[in-house]
């Protein structure tokens, strides 16, 4: 596990991304976060070395909230819908020899690939998701782009 945009200890038991969790353990996290640490939206990522590429490559990401204190947002915002919104680059074509040269399977990503197109964008794992929105509503967005760095697709 590798934390993105928090100022929390690289050693365990918090953000060590050495740390090696074979199939059927478990391991329990304890991450402290300082008292004067901001609120925000940050992602995270399984860290597992020779797989980060494809398991990123493959939307294997997740969103982490730290909340505001309160008072500390103006109320509308504060008392807002929240979204939240977790952004991907994903790459099947990549992600399936990835997957061959680190001995895992790519059935999956035969099975979740969108016909012939190989490369998309994803959003909460999710190909071209819709939402919808109430006028007058005030809504909060909170976007991580967990993509990898330069890349965009079409789609």
């Amino acid at each position: 596990l590798h934390l993105h945009g928090r100022f929390v200890s690289g050693e365990l038991p918090s953000d060590d991304a050495k740390l090696v969790i074979k199939s059927g353990e478990s391991y329990n996290y304890e991450i402290r976060l300082p008292e004067e640490h901001m609120p925000g939206t940050h992602w995270y990522h399984p860290h597992r070395h020779g797989s980060t590429s494809f398991q990123l490559s493959t939307g294997a990401a997740g969103l982490v909230i730290v909340e505001d204190p309160p008072g500390y947002l103006p109320e509308e915002i504060a008392a807002a819908t929240g979204v939240l919104l977790l952004v991907e680059a994903v790459d099947w074509e990549e992600s399936s020899e990835l997957a061959q040269e680190s001995g895992a399977s790519s059935d999956l990503f035969r099975i979740i690939s969108p016909g012939s197109q190989t490369r998309a964008v994803i959003v909460n794992g999710q190909l071209r998701p819709t939402l919808t929105i109430d006028r007058n509503q005030w809504m909060r967005f909170r976007i991580a782009n967990a993509g990898r760095e330069g890349e965009s697709f079409d789609n």
